[in-house]
Parts: structure tokens; C-alpha cells; sequence
């Protein structure tokens, strides 16, 4: 996957920091406002060092390749205590804030005057819980309900065989699973299927060319997983609208990475650039 995530993440930063580097943040955002949101934060919570523990314990066993679930409980069970014992939220709170959200009214801090936090601060911290995420949980039922149909019916299949009756170049084999996979994704907006489906179509015909598997499951990778964020009705699309505010519409010209790795693979596909071959006789 370096072939095509390396290059992507660094032209996406390229353009993030030139971009950056050349915004005027005082006209987009006020900088009295600006100044107060940063003195209101400094009012609301103690930083230091140890509030990064919960992130290190996410990095440290993503790198050591732990069980997901026990890791992100660890870190959210050591993220309630550090809330605890710097931001002094209580126990009561800290169980209130998991299932209906936190807000600025749950922070006990000497010398904090809740009415001093202007409105623009209250309403970024004030969010979050379990019930905000039902609305997500709705989504992904249905796109998982509509996904079983298709499945069931074999609709897509019949679509993607056809299309294979094309394929003549590696390149073209490459360009039809990213659109496949892509339109897949739009489809059923679901990041499993999306995968598994043109996955098991498409390995015969890549063993055929005498491509090594890895070529296809970094395609699917690069046009199924990384573009999910940019599709509407995927958990990662809804859950990007929820974290950032804002339509997808609105921050997908930004979400360089998301595009490019497809764009990519395809270059590579006609090109041969990081394209791993095998002998058309070996046992996959």
C-alpha cells in the first residue's frame, strides 16, 4: 500500500501546508473571537503531557497489532480518569457524558465562571454520548438491509461480470476494478461489501494476467476503504459530518487522500509501476 498511500499522503500535506501557510486566519475567523476561544479553553481545562496517554495507547497497540476493542476501552477507561483527576469531572458525570454527551456545565474547576464561556465555545465542546451516534446506527442498519438485497439477488455481480468481458490490458483490469469498487461503494455504502464482493470477482481474472493478489487488495483499498469518508451515507461519511459540523460536500475538494490513491492506482495500473507479477501457473 506505500505505492499509493505514501505519495498521496505526502501531496496531500504539500497542499495542506501551502494552502495553510497562505490563509489569513483573522479573516476567516474574528481575531477577538479567536483570542477569546483560545482564553475560554484555557479557562475550561488543565493541558499537560499526561492527556496524550490515551492517544499512545491507540498508536501503541495499532503498531503491536492488539485487539482493537480491549485497546480503545483501555484508552477511554484511562481518558475518564485523567478527566477526573485534571478536568475534575465527577464519576457521575463521566458515565452521564458517555451516554448523553458532554458539556462545559460537568466541569468543576475553582475560578471557573460557566456564564464567562462565550456561545461559539459551548457549542464545539458540547456534544458526543451514545445517543448522538443512534442516528449513525440507523444508517448503517439500512445500508447493511439494502446491501443483503443486493447480495441476495447477485444484481451486481452480473453487472461486474459483463464489464470484465472488456478487460484487454492490465491497466484496464485495474481501471474497471476501481470503478467497480467505487461505484460499489456508493451503492451499498458499506466498506465490507464493498470489498468482499468485487474482491471475489475479480481474483480470477487477476491470477489469470499472472497479478499477484497483493495488487488487487491494495485496489480495493485504494477505491473501497480510503473513499469511504466522501460517501454521504457511509458510517465514515456520517460519522465525518458529525465529528466536523459540515456536509460532506463541503470538506470532500479537501479530502485529497481520498481521491488520489484511486487516481493513482490506476496510473500505476497502465504503467506497471508498483505492480507485482507472478508466473500464471503458480497456486495462489
Amino acid at each position: 500500500m506505500f505505492w499509493t498511500t505514501i505519495p498521496a499522503s505526502i501531496i496531500s500535506l504539500i497542499v495542506y501546508s501551502i494552502v495553510g501557510l497562505n490563509t489569513n486566519v483573522e479573516s476567516v475567523i474574528e481575531s477577538e473571537l479567536l483570542t477569546n476561544m483560545i482564553s475560554n479553553f484555557e479557562s475550561l481545562y488543565s493541558f499537560n503531557l499526561y492527556l496524550l496517554i490515551p492517544i499512545l495507547i491507540i498508536l501503541i497497540g495499532s503498531i503491536m497489532r492488539l485487539p482493537s476493542i480491549p485497546v480503545m476501552l483501555l484508552s477511554v477507561a484511562v481518558a475518564g480518569i485523567l478527566a477526573m483527576i485534571f478536568q475534575g469531572i465527577s464519576i457521575n458525570d463521566l458515565f452521564t457524558s458517555i451516554v448523553n454527551g458532554f458539556n462545559i456545565n460537568m466541569i468543576d474547576k475553582e475560578g471557573l465562571v460557566i456564564e464567562s464561556i462565550i456561545p461559539e465555545v459551548s457549542k464545539l465542546v458540547t456534544h458526543g454520548g451514545l445517543n448522538s451516534m443512534m442516528g449513525v446506527a440507523l444508517i448503517t442498519f439500512c445500508a447493511f438491509s439494502f446491501s443483503g438485497v443486493l447480495a441476495s439477488t447477485s444484481s451486481l455481480e452480473v453487472i461486474l461480470e459483463n464489464m470484465m468481458q472488456l478487460v484487454k490490458k492490465d491497466g484496464t483490469l485495474v481501471f474497471y476494478t476501481v470503478i467497480s469498487t467505487i461505484l460499489m461503494a456508493f451503492t451499498v455504502g458499506s466498506v465490507h461489501l464493498t470489498i468482499l464482493l468485487p474482491g471475489e470477482l475479480f481474483k480470477d481474472i487477476y491470477a489469470k494476467r499472472g497479478l499477484a493478489p497483493e495488487n488487487l487488495s491494495r485496489t480495493l483499498e485504494d477505491a473501497g476503504t480510503i473513499i469511504m469518508p466522501i460517501v454521504p451515507w457511509s458510517l465514515s461519511g456520517v460519522y465525518m459530518v458529525e465529528c466536523l459540523g459540515v456536509d460532506v460536500f463541503a470538506f470532500m475538494p479537501w479530502a485529497i487522500l481520498c481521491y488520489l490513491c484511486f487516481i493513482l492506482a490506476i496510473i500505476y495500473g497502465y504503467t506497471g509501476i508498483g505492480i507485482k507479477r507472478i508466473s500464471t501457473d503458480s497456486n495462489i
